[in-house]
């Protein structure tokens, strides 16, 4: 009762101000374990990096790496403090490891044993952080966030050298605002960080020093997901709200109620009835939600509500299933019933409404002591099993338990002294493909080919050299557009290419006379006579990808 009394007090205090942590005492924390000209250029062990598994160990502040198919632990990897969160380069070779104390870790795969080859003290608690992911800056931007002092930090992302700080209250009477989630956009050099409290989710250039825009959203956001479309972001909220942001327009698209508060990141995945759903839990009910995610063919259904579940508890934290796989686990390691905490929950996917098959997985386990919560199942690459932590205090022993995802069987258990608290568990294939830029089929690049050889070979050439049969007649001498990117520091203009191709915005008809504003031609629909965005877009966006894949090397 004393504690309770006291912290009671404590909390009707004002908050604090936080206390500063300025550029010069980021700097100072900076250090590189590795330099980048002794690192390998290619792995110099013979482990398929898919192959392995990450364990956040939240005691010993290190993180734990596993060969999935010889189940042998690899090497153990300080990382300074409690390990909260691990995200993947988008090249799939570094992780990022962000510590509860604001400790960052870059950890390099390549190497053997792998190792941490820089780290950097970005605050005093610190839950987010994120590479980039656009495919003119692979590997290039690290965005770590601070809760307190309230900040967030950009770093080199192949030495974590500090770049640039910048607050994230923004707002002088939101001195506590916390960082939900770092995501980095596909689709530009954008970072898209969802800030609590304050209600608004940032959008940051991530070219230093950064441009800063925000959406208007909701007061409690949380962690966030992708759609399919890896388009649209469904950030949760701790009331029943969920905001949807498109990524691709930087624009808020809408808010919808789910049937209970508290939704979790969830998973998303191709239903074979509804298409494209994203499914959530929650930690304060014992329902799912599933939730409509294909506005492009399926608009009716669009971020609505299509069904709800009973799930097996409250208290649920992760969910999980592979295009390889028929089903959908949900963990409930929060529950109250000390049965559900250390069971999971699966359901056949395609079947929902089916109901779900409890399996005993802290029982398979066979630990003698602690609270043994099951949480985080995590597909192996090929989707054929399916890994789950069995917490326990630091005075008891945990363990790893492996399943047949196809028999729901038990396959393995792993116990291991190293196995200390662990928190945790990430495949580094599932990490790598959520950090990858978007792939672009011969489809993608035909059509922007064939669109520039239409209308743009003309004056530019084939190549994008500027030696069409048009180009001694004009009065300019046209650029090489190969180099593009090469005359922008090695990144590749966007927006600026977006904008001259367009011509709408600046009322530009470049070209000899006679050539339509391209924006407006482009958009053309032959069959209403009318002009479409949509359309307009999609044959820019061609355009663009095209020229992206003619760009060469910076010298």
């Amino acid at each position: 009762p004393e504690d309770i009394n006291n912290l009671a007090l404590f909390l009707q205090h004002p908050v604090p101000p936080a206390a500063a942590m300025d550029m010069a005492t980021i700097r100072g924390s900076w250090t590189v374990q590795r330099p980048l000209a002794d690192r390998p250029t290619a792995p110099a062990h013979e482990y398929a990096l898919e192959d392995l598994f990450v364990v956040a160990l939240h005691d010993p502040g290190a993180v734990l790496l596993i060969h999935g198919p010889s189940r042998e632990p690899i090497v153990q990897i300080p990382v300074g403090g409690p390990p909260h969160r691990i995200a993947a380069s988008a090249s799939g070779r570094y992780l990022h490891v962000v510590a509860r104390n604001g400790k960052v870790a870059l950890i390099d795969l390549y190497a053997s044993p792998p190792e941490r080859v820089a780290s950097i003290r970005v605050g005093f608690e610190a839950r987010a952080v994120g590479g980039s992911r656009h495919a003119d800056s692979v590997d290039r931007y690290v965005l770590a966030g601070s809760d307190w002092p309230p900040q967030l930090l950009l770093l080199d992302g192949m030495t974590l050298e500090p770049l640039q700080r910048l607050d994230t209250p923004l707002e002088a009477d939101v001195p506590d605002a916390e960082l939900g989630d770092v995501i980095a956009s596909p689709w530009q050099g954008t970072f898209v960080v969802p800030v609590r409290r304050s209600g608004r989710v940032l959008l940051l250039g991530e070219t230093p020093p950064m441009t800063v825009d925000a959406l208007d959203a909701e007061p409690t956001l949380r962690s966030g997901a992708l759609a399919e479309d890896d388009r649209h972001l469904l950030l949760p909220t701790d009331s029943r709200r969920v905001v949807v942001v498109d990524l691709l327009e930087q624009e808020r698209v809408t808010d919808r109620t789910l049937p209970f508060a508290g939704a979790g990141q969830g998973v998303v995945y191709r239903h074979a009835e509804y298409g494209p759903v994203w499914v959530t839990g929650s930690m304060v009910s014992d329902q799912l939600a599933v939730v409509g995610a294909d506005p492009a063919a399926a608009p009716e259904d669009a971020w609505q509500v299509i069904a709800t579940l009973d799930g097996p508890a409250m208290g649920s934290l992760f969910l999980a299933t592979h295009a390889n796989s028929k089903h959908l686990w949900v963990d409930s390691p929060l529950a109250e019933f000390g049965h559900a905490s250390q069971e999971v929950a699966v359901f056949r996917r395609d079947a929902l409404e089916d109901g779900f098959r409890s399996l005993p997985i802290a029982a398979w386990a066979d630990l003698d002591d602690g609270p043994r919560r099951v949480l985080q199942p995590t597909y192996s690459a090929r989707g054929d099993e399916v890994w789950l932590l069995v917490w326990s205090t630091a005075d008891a022993e945990s363990a790893i338990v492996i399943v047949d995802d196809a028999t729901l069987e038990l396959r393995e258990v792993l116990r291991d002294a190293a196995l200390l608290t662990p928190m945790r568990l990430y495949s580094v294939a599932a990490l790598t493909a959520a950090a990858a830029p978007l792939a672009m089929d011969d489809d993608d690049l035909q059509s922007g080919a064939s669109l520039f050889q239409a209308h743009c070979a003309g004056c530019h050439g084939a190549h994008g050299e500027g030696d069409g049969p048009m180009a001694p007649h004009l009065e300019v001498v046209l650029k090489d557009l190969r180099s593009l990117s090469a005359r922008n520091e090695g990144v590749f203009p966007e927006g600026f290419v977006r904008q001259i191709i367009d011509g709408r915005e600046t009322r530009v008809a470049h070209g000899p006379a006679g050539k339509p504003v391209w924006g407006e031609f482009f958009g053309l629909d032959e069959d209403s006579s009318e002009v479409s965005e949509a359309l307009a877009r999609e044959r820019i966006d061609a355009l663009i990808r095209f020229l992206k894949a003619l760009q060469r090397e910076p010298r």
